[in-house]
């Protein structure tokens, strides 16, 4: 078993409070959101992960943490999102 981290780079406006647009400082800001947690299954000697596909779905970076410790970047090799399977590869 090894745990799934994706991250999605996405950049979202955040509206001034109303403090903020008393004061005036009602500047734009930005943030980046999010990581999702999942789980997999390691496959075989070559490091293919077999994971469930909306856990990878809309991910810019994959990484699997093994029971060890070690953490490894993923790249999807492959899927079947009918069933909801994916395939990560670790690199």
């Amino acid at each position: 078993m090894v745990n799934i981290y994706t991250a999605r780079l996405v950049t979202e406006r955040i509206q001034p409070n109303a403090i903020e647009e008393l004061f005036g400082d009602a500047r734009p800001r930005y943030r980046s959101a999010g990581t999702e947690p999942g789980l997999g299954v390691i496959m075989d000697s070559a490091a293919h992960v077999i994971t469930n596909h909306h856990v990878i779905a809309t991910a810019d970076l994959i990484r699997a943490q093994l029971a060890d410790g070690r953490i490894a970047n993923a790249k999807i090799v492959g899927r079947d999102p009918d069933t909801d399977l994916r395939c990560c590869s670790l690199i």
